[in-house]
């Protein structure tokens, strides 16, 4: 405002005596008022009563009470409009602290001697996190978290929930704790008494499970057998619900399987009472993993002093493991975890698939566990598996290839030196293979390589692979073989044209684009086999054949 009225220049004096006190302001009447909380105020009060002659103005100071402070101060002159006690005097932007009140009348007989008022007003700005703003935003908070939920569980019970329904199912193997025994196995016609199995002595113990040898009392299997000597698979007495539905979900599986072909066979489920027994065909040798450690020359494994396989052992192996996973391709069943702990060997020396589920328990130590995920072979798995966790039979065709590694190197750890992080580079994103075992013929390792095609559509199919060994594996085979003796012609076309997301393992969707007919040639020396992979829907293969080894 004009502060020309506060000047003595701006002054004239009629003809009197001044009172001195007249023009003092009554020091009771100033009240000062905080504008909402803020650093503004406003000073009103009353006019002197009776000032010498006519009141021009007022000048109006607040001082600060900390040391070195500048005081504010302003001249309101004095118009009809204006009056003190309601208009008063505004100061804005005032700094936190305690101030006192100086007001000063302007009359025709000059400037008044000061008054002050007689309390100290304080100014105080909060900041941000007062109570009520903490308040305001709690509420805000809950509010958008209950809309997030009530919108989230919205969407997900209208776009995932049967979905996730039918993923909790297909993977009970991984997830069984989603799931109650009722809901993954219903008794059937698999279903076996308690009281005619006898549990002789434990030969194998895992994390939650146990395998006993045991005995069956001339018990007739639902798949055709009547059997004595068994496998009788249990779990260990500290084991959850979850980890019991893994026996079940194994039996489950394992139902649907031919008895002709190289699987070990299932006799029977006992799932009635505690604990839950899944009875199996005995493989006196154990897993061939171990049982090629105990063919090592000079091992400590070795306590029988077995010799090194033969050839023809090598090759009838090699069949057997590719004409079982040959039926399961023709079946759409993606085993997902192939390797020499899971393949059994009979006293007969047959090898057998087997332990769809066992062997991570047993030998978790193979295993690789990456952050939020389970347990995964990683040393066994294709790119395509550690890259974007799709599993088909041509995923397994790659981890048929790490068993015959296992094999020629009689049970050596695939990438020996390597660690499962350093693993899944190596495979994944430098794509690499394996090196040639030392020793290892040209034949075995130019079929390891075609196993191991970086892209899926480039490796061979199981049938294929059987039969590029049929002529060298013995009649025995060729009178077992499923893929020589119940292998429809059209059953190669087929397969070719299917596609398994990871899941339960079953083919259950297909390709959109057929794949493309490859001739395959593992080798263009005379002194090995030379399968050629003709075109069309059946097979036909050339062979010149003399010894591989």
């Amino acid at each position: 405002m004009s502060r020309s009225h506060c000047t003595r220049n701006s002054l004239f004096y009629k003809e009197g005596l001044a009172i001195l006190d007249a023009d003092i302001v009554d020091n009771t009447t100033i009240n000062v008022e905080v504008l909402n909380g803020t650093s503004n105020i406003r000073i009103t009060w009353l006019k002197p009563s009776e000032p010498n002659g006519l009141v021009i103005a007022y000048k109006v100071k607040v001082i600060n009470t900390a040391k070195q402070s500048t005081p504010v101060d302003q001249c309101i002159p004095v118009s009809p409009e204006w009056l003190p006690n309601q208009q008063g005097a505004i100061f804005e932007g005032l700094n936190d602290g305690n101030y006192r009140v100086e007001l000063r009348t302007v009359s025709l007989a000059g400037i008044s001697q000061p008054v002050y008022a007689e309390q100290l007003f304080e100014i105080y700005t909060p900041g941000f996190w007062t109570p009520k703003n903490i308040l305001l935003l709690l509420s805000l908070f809950i509010l958008f978290a209950f809309v997030v939920g009530l919108v989230g569980y919205l969407f997900f019970k209208k776009y995932y929930s049967q979905k996730v329904k039918e993923y909790a199912t297909q993977l009970i193997s991984a997830n069984p704790e989603y799931l109650s025994q009722a809901d993954v196995y219903k008794p059937d016609e698999w279903e076996l008494q308690r009281s005619d199995l006898t549990l002789e002595y434990e030969i194998g113990r895992g994390t939650f499970g146990k395998v006993y040898r045991g005995y069956g009392n001339n018990v007739h299997s639902r798949c055709g057998d009547t059997f004595g000597v068994c496998a009788i698979k249990t779990v260990t007495e500290t084991a959850n619900s979850a980890e019991r539905l893994h026996f079940l979900l194994e039996a489950n599986v394992m139902k649907s399987f031919s008895a002709e072909a190289f699987i070990v066979k299932l006799y029977g489920v006992v799932s009635d009472g505690q604990p839950v027994l899944v009875v199996m065909e005995m493989m006196e040798k154990g897993n061939l993993r171990d049982y090629l450690r105990s063919r090592r020359p000079g091992s400590e494994e070795n306590v029988a002093n077995l010799p090194v396989p033969t050839n023809s052992e090598y090759y009838e192996w090699a069949a057997q493991i590719a004409d079982g996973m040959a039926y399961l391709e023709s079946i759409r069943f993606c085993h997902r975890d192939l390797a020499a702990r899971n393949c059994m060997v009979h006293a007969n020396n047959t090898v057998k698939i087997g332990d769809f589920g066992m062997a991570r328990d047993i030998y978790y130590h193979e295993y690789y566990k990456p952050n939020g995920k389970r347990l995964m072979p990683v040393r066994w798995m294709a790119p395509e598996s550690l890259r974007d966790g799709t599993f088909d039979m041509k995923s397994d065709v790659w981890s048929y290839g790490i068993v015959l590694y296992e094999m020629i190197t009689l049970g050596q750890q695939p990438y020996q030196g390597l660690a499962n992080e350093e693993v899944l580079s190596f495979i994944g994103i430098l794509r690499k293979t394996l090196e040639r075992p030392m020793d290892c013929p040209d034949f075995w390792y130019d079929l390891m390589v075609e196993c191991w095609r970086y892209i899926p559509r480039d490796r061979p199919t199981f049938r294929q692979i059987v039969e590029y060994l049929i002529p060298l594996a013995s009649e025995q085979f060729r009178e077992a073989s499923w893929i020589y003796n119940h292998a429809t012609t059209d059953y190669q076309s087929d397969l070719e044209q299917n596609y398994v997301p990871e899941g339960h393992g079953m083919c259950m969707s297909a390709i959109e684009e057929p794949v493309d007919e490859i001739e395959y040639s593992l080798s263009n020396r005379a002194d090995r086999v030379k399968p050629h992979w003709g075109e069309g829907d059946s097979l036909h293969t050339g062979y010149e054949v003399e010894d591989a080894l």
